[in-house]
């Protein structure tokens, strides 16, 4: 495993900040670890190879970031506050299974 010791800073909207967090959620994720691979993902898409090939495991899931996210983080904006406060676990789990029929 690789150590991290450089830093990336970056000035963003609370909005997007928001965003960006529901997306690393969806797809089970810490935010930086999402933030990274989807800037690593873009700069092999512009650069045309990846910096570390030999060395970087491959993913768990080999298909573009957008493509793992379609619909998952839409989901879970339209999921968001639709159980009210005092519903009991199994009725969540009924009202999420409901959700899309």
């Amino acid at each position: 495993m690789t150590i991290s010791t450089d830093r990336l800073d970056i000035r963003l909207s609370a909005e997007d900040k928001d965003y960006i967090r529901l997306a690393a959620e969806a797809v089970g994720a810490p935010v930086a670890s999402f933030v990274r691979e989807a800037a690593m993902s873009y700069a092999v898409e512009v650069l045309g190879k990846p910096v570390h090939s030999e060395k970087k495991k491959p993913a768990r899931d080999d298909r573009p970031l957008s493509e793992r996210m379609r619909g998952k983080a839409t989901w879970a904006r339209r999921m968001r506050g639709t159980a009210g406060p005092g519903l009991t676990t199994d009725e969540i789990m009924k009202l999420m299974r409901d959700y899309g029929k």
